[in-house]
């Protein structure tokens, strides 16, 4: 049960970020080590 709940987010969760590929803008970050690494990235270099 738990695989199943685990595979559901993902199928929903790669619907949503392909709708937003096809958009004519830059698509947000999805991915959660991705943006925590663009996130202190940004607090270094305003620092």
């Amino acid at each position: 049960m738990l695989l199943h709940i685990v595979n559901h987010k993902n199928y929903h969760r790669g619907f949503v970020a392909d709708m937003l590929y096809q958009l004519p803008a830059t698509p947000p970050t999805t991915d959660l080590p991705v943006c925590l690494r663009d996130v202190h990235r940004e607090a270094a270099l305003a620092l």
